[in-house]
């Protein structure tokens, strides 16, 4: 099987439990959606570095949840700039 019919398989079987997995760390659907859609980006792009019989969808949910932890933290760091730059503006 080709690695291209193989990721479209694993695109249509995982997405949407992918985007609700994401989606229960962010609370922002748009955002889950595209952490999901870059996770499975970073798989297809560093896909020849998987071992061969890794479990690709434990990988590549793996890779939605670091994801989406780094963009909880991204956005806890925004919101502590705002809330500063607020503070000295008033």
């Amino acid at each position: 099987m080709s690695d291209l019919i193989l990721f479209n398989q694993l695109f249509a079987k995982y997405k949407d439990r992918f985007i609700y997995f994401a989606y229960t760390y962010l609370r922002d659907e748009e955002a889950a959606k595209d952490i999901v859609m870059d996770s499975f980006i970073y798989y297809w792009e560093n896909r020849e570095s998987i071992k061969k019989g890794d479990n690709i969808s434990s990988y590549i949910l793996k890779v939605v949840k670091n994801k989406s932890l780094n963009y909880l933290r991204a956005q806890n760091v925004r919101e502590k700039a705002e809330k500063t730059i607020n503070e000295r503006n008033m």
